[in-house]
C-alpha cells in the first residue's frame, strides 16, 4: 500500500510539511509505504476555467500519475485569508478533468486533510476540500480532517492538536486497506 503526501504550502519545510511528515510516519507504522510531493516544486499555472478540457495541465502530469497510482493521499495546506491557500485551490481546480464526463478517476481512493493556520479559517478550508474530494469519489476516514492552529496548538485541551495527528496516518491506512479491491463506479451506482 502506498500513501502519497501532498504539501500545498509554499514552504518545503514549514509547519504543514512537518505535520504531513508526522502523519506519513504513522502511516508507515501501519504498514504503508509513503512518498511526499511538494507543490512548491511544481510551476502550476492558474486554472483556466475551461470545463471541456479532457487532460490535466502538462505541469501536473507527474503529480496526477502519482495520485492515480496510490490508494491514499494526505493533503496538507495552510489557511490564507480564512480559506485554503491558492496552491491547494488551484490543484483541486486542475483535477477537474479527472472527474469530468463521469470518469471519476480518483474514485475509491482515501484522503486525509491537514490545515494549518495562525488565526482562523481552517474549518472553511477543510470544508471546501472535503466537498471537492468527496464529489470526486474519494473517501474520508474518521479523524480524516485535522487543523493545527500554530498560536494555540500547545495549549489546546489535553494537547489534542498535537496528539490527534497520528490518528490521521492510522485511519487513512486502515480505511484504504478495508476498501482495497472494492469496485466503485459512479455510472453503475447512479440512479
Amino acid at each position: 500500500m502506498l500513501v502519497l503526501g501532498i504539501n500545498a504550502s509554499p514552504h518545503r519545510e514549514g509547519t504543514g510539511a512537518t505535520l504531513l511528515a508526522r502523519a506519513l510516519e504513522q502511516a508507515t507504522k501501519e504498514g504503508a509505504e509513503t512518498k511526499t510531493i511538494h507543490l512548491a516544486d511544481i510551476t502550476m499555472p492558474h486554472y483556466h476555467g475551461d470545463l471541456e478540457v479532457e487532460e490535466v495541465d502538462p505541469s501536473l502530469k507527474v503529480l496526477v500519475a502519482n495520485m492515480l497510482a496510490v490508494q491514499a493521499i494526505i493533503f496538507s495546506f495552510p489557511i490564507h485569508w480564512f480559506g485554503m491557500n491558492d496552491r491547494m485551490a488551484s490543484l483541486l481546480a486542475h483535477l477537474t478533468p479527472l472527474e469530468d464526463e463521469g470518469k471519476f478517476l480518483l474514485e475509491g481512493r482515501v484522503f486525509g486533510l491537514i490545515a494549518t493556520c495562525a488565526e482562523d479559517g481552517a474549518a472553511s478550508g477543510l470544508e471546501r476540500a472535503m466537498l471537492t474530494l468527496t464529489n470526486m469519489g474519494m473517501l474520508m476516514p474518521p479523524y480524516g480532517a485535522l487543523f493545527h492552529n500554530i498560536t494555540m496548538a500547545e495549549n489546546s485541551e489535553d494537547g489534542w492538536q498535537e496528539n490527534d495527528l497520528p490518528l490521521m496516518g492510522t485511519s487513512v491506512v486502515r480505511l484504504a486497506k478495508q476498501v482495497a479491491g472494492m469496485t466503485w463506479d459512479y455510472k453503475d451506482m447512479a440512479p
